[in-house]
């Protein structure tokens, strides 16, 4: 059929009989192929941070009376705004920059420039070091020839047995907050690594390996949140189907959710407002995870864990207007605080009207050396769950 179908169209010397000029078309026409880059590129909307590019551009080369948390996001913003025409800004704050958190986040940010100049800057940090760096260069290369294998020459690791999870894995995250104001329209903050662990929390994936295909938990921490120093957690609950890819590469399409009490004075924690108690909330969330096998220090053993991970997250929210707004007195232009961004579910009958807030955008994960004692750390860092959500349906 498919023969036959192919001689109809065709020439009797087998070439084409349709028209020549056609153009060569080398990605999918569908619009809906390409929903993702309408998201980020196309829809019409006004910037959270108004700072002009030459503002940005010398906000994040600032390193004497800056935070990392600045000039990181003085780099994504600028990205975000100028593609390709940041790199050499990229390049520069690579080489100066003495936070290693941020020097992961622009490799990050490197690779999602793209082009060959990318690629050759990530192959290069693989000589660098620190051995995070390395690391970090290597795997985002790999990456980006769509290799998703494990790399080799890896540390060895620590593993400790009070942990109710087998690894607890941070992640790196980047995206979006999009938000709705009136008369204004659909104002976007491009949320770096470490500014969303600020406002929303670090993000810890949570896993046990016997249910390691089905389900994880996930755990945001923002730290020294209260008046005490004490930090906030928040836990979520991610069920979903696991695709094999190939020998120790799968393909996750996760559904989470938890319920928390929604603050109605748009900060969390902060009852003044009032309280709703109990409000569900939902998060969707697609990764692929490479697994490898670990030697574990000071004991003849082996134990498979992720390497890394990549993947995209999506979720609704609410952010109180009048607070990002009255932010302007203070601070001179809009700013969103810690706890400001608050997941919500639209079909909520009290609260989901209140849904105003769009978040979107990827994750990375690698296993780190978290405590820079030179071991790679599977599950040192302590969840504030006990598994139970990995084995009882919520």
């Amino acid at each position: 059929m498919l023969e036959t179908l192919s001689r109809a169209h065709s020439g009797a010397d087998g070439t084409s009989a349709e028209r020549t000029d056609a153009p060569t078309v080398d990605r999918p026409l569908d619009p809906a192929e390409h929903l993702n880059e309408l998201r980020y590129d196309l829809i019409p909307v006004s910037r959270f941070d108004d700072r002009d590019d030459d503002t940005l551009a010398e906000a994040a080369l600032e390193f004497s009376n800056s935070t990392p948390l600045e000039r990181e996001r003085a780099a994504w913003e600028l990205r975000q705004r100028s593609g390709e025409r940041c790199f050499p800004l990229l390049v520069e704050m690579l080489r100066r920059e003495p936070s290693q958190a941020v020097r992961c986040g622009l490799l990050w940010l490197v690779q999602k420039t793209g082009g060959a100049r990318a690629l050759t800057l990530l192959e290069s940090f693989q000589e660098d070091q620190d051995p995070e760096i390395r690391e970090w260069a290597e795997i985002l290369t790999k990456e980006s020839h769509r290799d998703f294998t494990p790399i080799t020459g890896r540390r060895s690791a620590k593993k400790v047995p009070n942990n109710p999870f087998d690894q607890t894995l941070p992640l790196m995250i980047s995206g979006f907050a999009r938000t709705f104001v009136p008369q204004i329209g659909w104002v976007q903050a491009t949320l770096s690594p470490l500014w969303f662990d600020s406002i929303l929390g670090r993000v810890m994936a949570c896993t046990k390996n016997d249910s390691f295909a089905t389900a994880l938990v996930i755990e945001k921490e923002i730290k020294s949140y209260f008046a005490d120093g004490g930090d906030r957690h928040e836990l979520y609950s991610f069920k979903g189907l696991t695709q094999a890819v190939g020998h120790g590469v799968n393909y996750h399409e996760y559904i989470g959710t938890a319920q928390h009490s929604f603050f109605l004075s748009g900060k969390v924690d902060d009852h003044s407002g009032g309280v709703v108690p109990e409000v569900r909330m939902y998060v969707s969330r697609m990764a692929i995870t490479t697994r490898t096998t670990m030697h574990l220090e000071g004991a003849d053993q082996k134990v498979d864990a992720v390497q890394s991970v990549r993947g995209t997250y999506s979720g609704f929210a609410y952010v109180s207007v009048e607070r990002m707004l009255s932010n302007i007195e203070k601070f001179g232009r809009m700013t969103i605080g810690s706890g400001e961004v608050q997941l919500i579910d639209p079909h909520n009958a009290e609260v989901g009207h209140l849904a105003n807030t769009v978040l979107f955008g990827t994750f990375k994960g690698k296993l780190s050396d978290v405590d820079g004692d030179g071991l790679l750390d599977i599950n040192t860092i302590y969840c504030h769950e006990q598994a139970g959500c990995l084995a009882n349906p919520t």
